[in-house]
Parts: structure tokens; C-alpha cells; sequence
């Protein structure tokens, strides 16, 4: 078993997906030639004291429910996927043991699968809306948001795409890439300060051929998953990573927030346990479960 240790900043915990489907007639993930059925992963305190911990259910490729649970095993919350010819059509997320629904969205796509609207329906603390993607041919994609609140209100924003085809600035936000599409730099620009994060992967140790770090679920395509989740932290949870991220470093922050990942992987490269720290702080452990 080789350790590989992973420098890393995110909310987000980086999970498994594959291109393979699942022939042998388990509801699990195929990941080349594993099966993976859920990942587990425990929440640790600053002081080491657990938080809870979620259990991660696969089928065909892609996640279906989550559950997160207290330390006493209460039932926090719950979220659902469901799919649509492999891209997410609808999502859902429940507290506690339900039906006490707190968001959902549902994602309509065009004929050449990019993202065309997304309507938010029940999101406490923000108003319904809905959410059009107008791809132009000048390179850019116009973003109009409806809140559908009391009053109604249209707000427009434009994403730019680079010679490749990826979005990499909206706003004050720009995106630097490598040449495997990996998010390399964040800049972002707020009331004339600047806050630069750098990213840094790993060439040696490579994800197995058709292993992603992160769960694709928007039908394999990059600018479906910024669109969906947001520009800002796009090279964490949404963006179809290829190689394991090494370090993540916030250039001016004056306190550090980095965060390190150890990564337990077998002799194929594929994940079995990946412990994530804050600086020197344990603070959430995963653990694969194949079949």
C-alpha cells in the first residue's frame, strides 16, 4: 500500500466516479476493474472530537443518497441524485430523517447535452429562482438569474471561455489551467484586494485510466459543472480533475487555511482511505468500500 500525501483547501470531499459501466448487474461504481458501493467519512473538531460522519451510496456510476449523522447516529440530513441518460436531473436534500425538505433543483440540458437552465425550488434563506445559460459565439455564455421572490428581480452575468472552451472568469473571479484542464490558479478580485490560490498536483502518482477524483455527474462535461455549482472553488468538488491535487495555498490570506490530504492507495492507485487536515489537524477521514 503506497501513502500519498496530498495538500489540499475545500469544503468539498473529493470522491470516486468511472467511465465504465456496471456489467455484472451490481448496483455499485466501477471504477476500471473495482466496484465501489459507499464511501464513508467521519468529521473530526479542532480539538479531535468527532462531529458526525456521511455514508455515500453509488449505483451506476454515480451517487444517489448521501446521509449525514450526528456523533449519537441522529440523522442531520439526507441528499438524493437522480439521473437522466447520466447527467443529474433532479437533486434533493432533506433534514434530519424528513420530509422536511430544505433544497432541491432540477436541471433541464440541450440537445448537445450543455447545461441549459436550472430552476431552485425550496432553498431556505434564498428565494425560488430560475437560472438560463444563452451560449454565444463570441465565446462567452450569458448567465441570466430570476429570482422569482417578492418582487421578482432578473439579474444577467457573463462568463468568458479561453481558447479551449472553458469558462475562466466571470466577474471577479479568473481561472488559470493547466493543460489537462486542471484549475491551476483562482484569482479573486474584491474592492481592489486580491486573493491568489495556487494549486500544485501530483505527475508521479496517477489516478487510474478511467478514475475521476471528483463525482462526474453532469455527463463529463467541465463548463456543465462550474455552471452548476459556481465559478468560485470550481477546481474542488465540480471540476473533472485527472491527477490528485498535491497543495493548495491562499497567497494573501495573513492566516493559514491550508489543508492536507493523506491519501492510503493500493498498488494500482486507487483510493482506499484519505484522511483531510486543517494545517496539522485531523479533520475528516474517508474510507472506500469495494465489492
Amino acid at each position: 500500500m503506497k501513502i500519498l500525501i496530498i495538500l489540499f483547501g475545500s469544503l468539498f470531499l473529493l470522491f470516486v466516479s468511472s467511465c465504465k459501466s456496471d456489467d455484472n448487474g451490481n448496483n455499485t461504481v466501477v471504477i476500471g476493474e473495482k466496484y465501489i458501493s459507499e464511501i464513508r467519512t467521519t468529521q473530526y473538531k479542532s480539538d479531535g472530537g468527532q462531529i458526525g460522519y456521511t455514508i455515500k451510496e453509488y449505483e451506476n456510476n454515480k451517487p444517489i443518497i448521501e446521509t449525514n449523522y450526528s456523533e449519537n447516529n441522529n440523522v442531520r440530513y439526507t441528499s438524493v441524485w437522480n439521473y437522466t441518460d447520466d447527467k443529474l436531473e433532479y437533486f434533493a436534500k432533506y433534514q434530519n430523517t424528513g420530509p422536511d425538505l430544505f433544497r432541491d433543483q432540477y436541471i433541464e440540458y440541450d440537445s448537445i447535452n450543455r447545461i441549459k437552465s436550472i430552476h431552485l425550488y425550496n432553498w431556505q434563506l434564498v428565494s425560488p429562482a430560475r437560472i438560463f445559460f444563452t451560449y454565444n459565439s463570441n465565446n462567452t455564455i450569458t448567465k441570466k438569474y430570476v429570482d422569482l421572490g417578492t418582487p421578482q428581480d432578473t439579474t444577467y452575468f457573463t462568463l468568458l471561455l479561453n481558447e479551449r472552451g472553458l469558462i475562466y472568469k466571470q466577474g471577479g473571479v479568473d481561472l488559470i489551467y493547466d493543460n489537462d484542464n486542471n484549475v491551476v490558479t483562482e484569482i479573486i478580485t474584491y474592492q481592489n484586494e486580491i486573493d491568489t490560490i495556487n494549486l500544485t498536483y501530483d505527475h508521479i502518482n496517477l489516478p487510474p485510466s478511467g478514475f475521476s477524483v471528483c463525482d462526474d455527474i453532469y455527463g463529463g462535461i467541465q463548463n456543465n459543472s462550474i455552471l452548476a455549482e459556481g465559478i468560485q472553488g470550481t477546481m474542488i468538488g465540480p471540476s473533472l480533475l485527472s491527477k490528485f491535487l498535491l497543495k493548495r495555498e491562499a497567497m494573501d490570506q495573513q492566516v493559514s487555511n491550508d489543508l492536507r490530504w493523506v491519501w492510503n492507495l493500493d498498488n494500482e492507485n486507487y483510493p482506499l482511505i484519505m484522511k483531510r487536515y486543517q494545517d496539522t489537524i485531523l479533520r475528516a477521514e474517508s474510507e472506500y468500500f469495494f465489492d
